[in-house]
């Protein structure tokens, strides 16, 4: 036999085999890398997290800013006594943190629209105070009234000069270390000569003696 021949069928065989092999192949199916796609996904819910993580830190960051104030709020209220509120806060704000006003509230006697201020002592009056302050005696000369009970004139002014400690505090602003402090200045210099001469008074600066000027008088 001529090998050849033989050769040439061998080499034929063998394209044969390797083009049928190579034929089935292209019919295999494609294979998906899941780690590829479990590792996209996550990728995706990461960054869903972390807007999620970016909203939360910007909301408790607002909430950090807010600037707060401590009053204390005394008198014809529910729960007299010390109250955080927001800065900017009225009045009114403080009587409803503190349960609100009792039934024996001067309601309309205080300013309910008036901004409170970090570090003040607001006092609700009673319906019974205010009949207090409106009890009067006539003086001498005409020069107004006041009470027999308390140091307050015909429209509420009370005389910083006669005012006990306990009437001091009833001011708008005014503790007892500044009540105090008045009634110490009171006794080392002599009786005011005007309101004005407050201000001279430790601890009393321009803004309190604006807040509780139109209060008082000097007799």
């Amino acid at each position: 036999m001529n090998y050849k021949i033989i050769i040439s069928r061998i080499v034929f065989v063998a394209f044969i085999v390797v083009f049928m092999i190579s034929g089935c192949g292209e019919n295999e199916p494609q294979l998906v890398d899941l780690s590829q796609q479990s590792n996209s996904e996550k990728y995706i819910d990461d960054s869903e997290e972390g807007r999620e993580d970016d909203v939360t830190g910007a909301v408790n960051e607002t909430k950090s800013d807010e600037v707060t104030i401590c009053v204390h709020i005394s008198g014809a209220v529910v729960e007299p006594g010390l109250y955080e509120l927001s800065e900017g806060s009225r009045l009114y704000d403080a009587v409803m943190a503190a349960g609100g006003f009792t039934n024996d509230a001067a309601v309309d006697y205080s300013n309910l629209a008036e901004v409170l201020l970090d570090g003040v002592k607001y006092h609700i009056y009673t319906e019974s105070e205010i009949e207090e302050i409106k009890t009067v005696e006539e003086v001498s000369g005409g020069q107004g009234a006041v009470s027999t009970t308390s140091h307050y004139n015909s429209v509420g002014q009370l005389n910083i000069n006669l005012a006990t400690k306990e009437e001091l505090m009833k001011l708008s602003g005014i503790g007892e270390a500044k009540a105090q402090s008045i009634i110490d200045y009171r006794e080392e210099n002599g009786a005011f000569k005007s309101i004005d001469d407050l201000k001279n008074v430790s601890g009393i600066g321009e803004g309190l003696f604006t807040k509780i000027s139109g209060d008082i008088i000097v007799n």
